[in-house]
């Protein structure tokens, strides 16, 4: 028979592996989001708040949405409140990063947009 400190050891690593599993589905419903150009972004931005609490990252929830607002540019302050996110400089780094791999566009200074897709006008 476990002892109790194996009980809970046990029970700790259980209920980690079901926060895990539960972090997971938002996330790849952002990144499904982002790939299908937005759709049925309205349903998913609760997923991608909760992706940015769950992985302490903010670049799936940025990609989507952005992908949910194409031909539009934001700043910063303004993608940080619209995905939930408090820390406005990991903010501000993400989407530098993101800009420099080529995977979102910078409009203007600190104004960020997604890509476009095939076959539409880049702004």
């Amino acid at each position: 028979m476990a002892t109790k400190r194996e009980q809970i050891i046990e029970l700790a690593h259980r209920i980690a592996a079901i926060r895990e599993q539960q972090g997971l589905l938002p996330r790849l419903e952002a990144e499904l989001d982002t790939l299908l150009g937005g759709a049925n972004g309205a349903q998913r931005r609760s997923g991608a708040e909760t992706a940015t609490e769950a992985t302490g990252t903010v670049v799936t929830p940025i990609l989507g949405f952005l992908a949910e607002n194409p031909g539009r540019s934001f700043d910063a302050k303004v993608i940080a409140g619209k995905i939930g996110a408090d820390n406005l400089s990991s903010v501000r780094s993400a989407l530098i990063r993101l800009q420099s791999q080529g995977r979102i566009q910078r409009k203007r200074r600190g104004e960020y947009a997604a890509k476009p897709h095939a076959g539409e006008k880049a702004g």
